[in-house]
């Protein structure tokens, strides 16, 4: 069940769908994205993903090690690739 959350949750981000993926968020989710001092509500986590998204329009994420434990934890190591950025 997981690992196709996060098969739908790369593939909303890949398609740039900013709606499809916070609707793979519980209304009571919280993150603890990687360089960030504590965890936030995944609201606040999405809200930057516009941004990011164009700072780098061509953002493709492709998955590399899943590893889900439950329900509740989930790790996943991405490959970044940006390509003909406008940066």
């Amino acid at each position: 069940m997981a690992a196709a959350l996060v098969v739908l949750m790369v593939d909303c981000c890949n398609r740039h769908d900013t709606d499809a993926l916070a609707a793979c968020y519980a209304p009571d989710t919280w993150v603890h994205p990687a360089g960030w001092p504590q965890a936030v509500d995944a609201r606040t986590r999405l809200a930057t993903f516009g941004v990011i998204l164009a700072t780098f329009p061509d953002l493709r994420l492709h998955p590399r090690n899943l590893a889900a434990n439950g329900r509740v934890a989930l790790r996943l190591g991405l490959v970044q690739r940006v390509t003909n950025s406008r940066c």
